[in-house]
């Protein structure tokens, strides 16, 4: 557990974001699932709202048409909900041995993501596809979100 802890404390959180896209992919198709099968409303949040949740929100956004900077906006204006919290989040990263950095929600840890599933995975629809997310459910989440065509 400390080796794995040390080794991910020496990456950025970026670096951290491809590696869960990497291992746990899954994960993220599940929940892309869950708001498939559902009717909304929906909420969507884990442990500090931006991490995980920032994940699923960028490949919902990106399979509904959403330009890199708008993904990339929206993603850091996570930085400003956790504002009022932001000392206890720090701490929380210092308490597991991660950098304070990690508490924040800075555009550069998500392009880095957009980065990988791009350049190493052919964007994300071909990213979800390989993961169990086949081109007709992403077709049908634009539909289900309003947007009438397969863009």
């Amino acid at each position: 557990f400390y080796a794995t802890r040390w080794a991910l404390a020496s990456l950025s959180l970026g670096e951290t974001y491809v590696l869960f896209l990497q291992h746990a992919g899954d994960k993220l198709v599940e929940a892309l699932g869950v708001l498939l099968r559902e009717e909304p409303p929906f909420l969507m949040h884990c442990s500090f709202g931006k991490d995980r949740t920032g994940l699923v929100t960028m490949l919902l956004l990106s399979i509904m048409g959403a330009s890199e900077s708008d993904i990339l906006a929206d993603y850091s204006a996570s930085e400003k909900g956790l504002s009022p919290v932001i000392d206890n989040v720090k701490s929380e990263m210092a308490d597991m041995g991660m950098p304070e950095s990690w508490a924040l929600a800075t555009p550069e840890a998500m392009k880095t993501a957009l980065e990988y599933v791009n350049n190493e995975c052919g964007g994300v629809r071909q990213y979800l596809e390989s993961r169990g997310f086949s081109a007709d459910e992403q077709a049908a989440l634009r539909r289900k979100f309003g947007q009438k065509e397969d863009s």
